[in-house]
C-alpha cells in the first residue's frame, strides 16, 4: 500500500546515528532513503545508492534530522517529480516542520526530477555537483523558505567525486 508509514526502504529511525548505507538499491518506495527519527537522528550517510520508481522523495522526513549525507545517490524512472529533499515539510504528516539541517547532497543525480534544497533557520543545507533540477523555490517546493547553498549543478567532474570517501581518506 502506498500510504503513510509504508515503503520506507532504508529508514534511519529514532536515535539512529552514524549509520552508513553503501551500494544499496531501492525500488518503488515512498521514501527510499529517509531519516525519520526527528532530532535524535544524525550523521547518517547514503553512499553510492540508487532509487528506481520512487513515489515520494528521499529526505530528512521530520523535525530536524541533522548531518545527513546523500553522496552519489541516483534516481531513475520516478513516479514523483520531487526525488531528493532537504527542506521544510511544514504541516505535512504530524507537523513535520524542518526535516533536515546541516545536511548535504553531493554529486547526486535526480535525472528528470527535482532536488529541493532549503535553508533552515540557524542552519544550512548544501547541494554540490548534483544533476537535474536543483532549487529551493516555491514551487516546486511546497513551502516558501530561503534556498539552501547550491553549487556546480549539472557540471560533470566535481572533485572529490565522493565527499564521504575523501573525508575517510583524510582520517
Amino acid at each position: 500500500v502506498i500510504t503513510g508509514e509504508r515503503r520506507y526502504n532504508y529508514d534511519m529511525s529514532e536515535a539512529s546515528q552514524l549509520n552508513l548505507v553503501v551500494g544499496c538499491s531501492a525500488r518503488y518506495g515512498r521514501h527510499d532513503y529517509v531519516s525519520n527519527g526527528a532530532s535524535l537522528t544524525s550523521g547518517c550517510v547514503f553512499l553510492e545508492c540508487s532509487s528506481s520508481g520512487a513515489y515520494a522523495p528521499s529526505e530528512g522526513h521530520r523535525r530536524w534530522s541533522t548531518g545527513l549525507l546523500y553522496d552519489n545517490v541516483t534516481f531513475a524512472q520516478p513516479n514523483s517529480s520531487m526525488l531528493l529533499c532537504l527542506y521544510n515539510r511544514g504541516y505535512y504528516g504530524t507537523s513535520h516542520g524542518w526535516a533536515a539541517a546541516h545536511s548535504v547532497a553531493w554529486n547526486c543525480d535526480v535525472g528528470g526530477g527535482t532536488l529541493i534544497l532549503q535553508k533552515p533557520p540557524t542552519a544550512q543545507n548544501y547541494a554540490i555537483g548534483c544533476f537535474g533540477t536543483v532549487t529551493g523555490q516555491k514551487p516546486p517546493s511546497p513551502f516558501g523558505e530561503p534556498q539552501g547553498y547550491i553549487e556546480g549543478t549539472s557540471r560533470p567532474g566535481i572533485s572529490p567525486k565522493s565527499l564521504y570517501r575523501a573525508q575517510l581518506a583524510e582520517r
